[in-house]
């Protein structure tokens, strides 16, 4: 699923979409395949397959409905951030 499927809509961007936005001008491939999405108490982590054939996970703390604080994280040595 790429990213800009994502994000394509008519209501004014938010900071988030302006984030994504700037990272698909900066990896233009930039794309996921979802491997398996775990729910816990305000927490929602995201595991998925990006563009280089890598596993990533994503975890999101929630105060209500907004995100407090999201992290990412990489296997050993694909820490690479921008992909």
């Amino acid at each position: 699923m790429a990213p800009s499927a994502l994000l394509s809509h008519a209501r004014p961007m938010d900071h988030t979409e302006a984030v994504a936005f700037a990272a698909l001008r900066r990896i233009p491939d930039l794309h996921f395949e979802v491997v398996g999405v775990y729910v816990g108490v305000d927490t929602l982590a995201i595991n998925y397959r990006n563009q280089l054939g890598r596993l990533v996970n994503e975890f999101l703390i929630f105060d209500g409905s907004l995100v407090r604080q999201g992290h990412g994280t990489y296997l050993g040595s694909d820490a690479n951030l921008s992909g």
